[in-house]
């Protein structure tokens, strides 16, 4: 399915509007989250469960890094935005009006955050059939939150692309499959060896099972369980047939299955219909079948947001896993370690895109621990965190639809925070990178504040603020503006605040503390 629909609303958003400094709905107010020194976000990860939700569905603790290497944050290694030139005085902390108190007019442009798009990888394994205490399963509660926030006008402007995993295709009969089998048919009493697929063998006639005298009957569902007619389900439910399901050709494991997207990246509220088609297309009528193959299907996810940002240079991309498992299915990479270094390289990449990753879990029962409930929140915690995104642990007890679009409003909020376009010169010429300077009005009517650049980038951010390019190497020039975290505390907690550009008047400098 292909989207190419254009912005019907602006493409960026100005810091001087209300909803940059505070995203708020009915559900809940999200705090913006900052990029952080690489030291104190390890500590910081160290010392807390990030992005957790509480019982009641209220703010998450969100932990992001910004360790590694990659592209240059600030610029190569002693990197002057004056090239030299001199005249310019440093200063130790806010410095007031115009480049280190010279009288210079410039040009001025209210700052437009970079804008945000959004590669969602969406589990589907058969575990998403499972109730939850609300009583609605997991596939429906997130669907519910996805349909919420591709609704909601906060989200305009903001571009949205999905992909699901594990990769069957969905079918209701064998004429839609390539190899002319639908799994809707399964053998009675056979049960597969391979302790990587489902137990079930799925079959077109009684032919197909291994067992003597066994016979193909109707594929059932009792919840997060499959079952044949007439079988019973250890879970207490009715075991129904199905009317739809998945084809048994593909392998879940091929990468190429993940980068090709079921809904290409497009831009809300255009996308909208198309994204609401593929969640119902994939209901779980259709599916989820199958087991969890995260390491594929967040490689595929990366990479595809990786191409779609190196042609769309003026944007951001980033990636957001949800899943309810850990990984299963046998294929590779499956260990926590390999999956986060995925995430790891991903966000540390040339043109970068950071991961986020939502899982919705049942709480850990002492008595009969399952892996799920054990491994799963650990493994989306390192991914996250890896991946320099956020993670969020949703529990299946609490209202998970709630839950899910907290989490999505706070990666919208945190995919925006701080990160600005570099304003085109109005005169027509080439942007000259050391007459930049960034500009802050805390409140209407007061006097303007001249934000320090930092020279060394975000390694030298500390407790008085500033800014820094983050520095492509790969295009050799400056690819946005990014402020160091106490700067972007000042900023998201003013509500009447505005950022500026301004352009034409050499950039004042922050020395380091050696």
């Amino acid at each position: 399915m292909s989207n190419t629909t254009s912005n019907t609303r602006p493409s960026h958003r100005s810091v001087h509007v209300r909803r940059f400094f505070g995203v708020v709905t009915a559900l809940v107010a999200i705090p913006f989250a900052c990029k952080e020194d690489p030291e104190e976000g390890d500590k910081a990860a160290a010392a807390s469960t990030a992005g957790d939700l509480s019982s009641s569905g209220g703010m998450p603790n969100t932990a992001t890094s910004t360790t590694g290497a990659g592209p240059t944050l600030g610029g190569p290694t002693g990197f002057n935005p004056n090239g030299g030139n001199g005249g310019v005085g440093t200063v130790g902390g806010l410095a007031g009006g115009g480049a280190g108190g010279e009288s210079c007019a410039g040009e001025e442009h209210d700052a437009e955050l970079l804008p945000l798009d959004v590669y969602i990888m969406l589990d589907r394994s058969l575990s998403m059939n499972a109730a939850t205490a609300a009583g609605s399963t997991k596939w429906d509660a997130i669907t519910s939150a996805l349909e919420s926030f591709v609704a909601d006008p906060e989200s305009d402007g903001i571009g949205v692309g999905i992909q699901y995993f594990p990769a069957n295709k969905p079918c209701s009969s064998n004429d839609e499959c390539d190899n002319g089998l639908c799994y809707l048919k399964a053998c009675r009493s056979s049960r597969s060896t391979d302790p990587t697929l489902p137990g079930l063998i799925p079959c077109a006639d009684d032919e197909d099972c291994p067992a003597s005298g066994d016979t193909c009957v109707e594929l059932g569902g009792c919840g997060d369980q499959s079952c044949v007619t007439g079988a019973s389900c250890d879970n207490g439910i009715e075991c129904t047939p199905v009317t739809s399901s998945v084809c048994t050709s593909q392998s879940v494991c091929t990468l190429s299955d993940y980068t090709t997207p079921e809904v290409p990246i497009g831009t809300l509220p255009g996308v909208a219909q198309d994204l609401l088609d593929s969640l119902d297309a994939y209901s779980p009528g259709q599916s989820p079948f199958g087991l969890t193959p995260t390491g594929p299907a967040l490689e595929g996810a990366i990479t595809y947001a990786r191409s779609w940002a190196e042609a769309h240079p003026e944007r951001k991309a980033i990636v957001v896993l949800a899943t309810d498992g850990a990984p299963t299915g046998g294929c590779s990479p499956s260990r926590r370690a390999e999956i986060a270094a995925l995430a790891s390289v991903g966000a540390r990449a040339s043109v970068p895109v950071q991961t986020y990753t939502v899982g919705v879990f049942a709480p850990e029962d002492p008595e009969n621990p399952s892996e799920d409930s054990t491994e799963g929140p650990d493994n989306i915690r390192a991914i996250a965190e890896a991946g320099e995104g956020q993670a969020f642990v949703i529990s299946d007890q609490d209202d998970v639809a709630a839950q899910f679009v907290a989490a999505l409003n706070s990666v919208r909020s945190h995919g925006l925070a701080c990160e600005f376009q570099i304003p085109p010169s109005e005169s027509g010429e080439k942007l000259d990178y050391g007459k930049v300077n960034v500009e802050f009005t805390p409140n209407a009517g007061e006097d303007s504040e001249t934000i320090p650049y930092v020279k060394d980038g975000v390694e030298e951010c500390g407790e008085e603020g500033g800014w820094y390019y983050y520095y492509d190497a790969s295009s050799n020039s400056p690819r946005s503006i990014r402020t160091c975290e106490a700067t972007c505390a000042r900023l998201t907690s003013s509500i009447t605040g505005k950022v500026a550009i301004k352009v034409g008047c050499k950039t004042v400098i922050i020395d380091p503390i050696k």
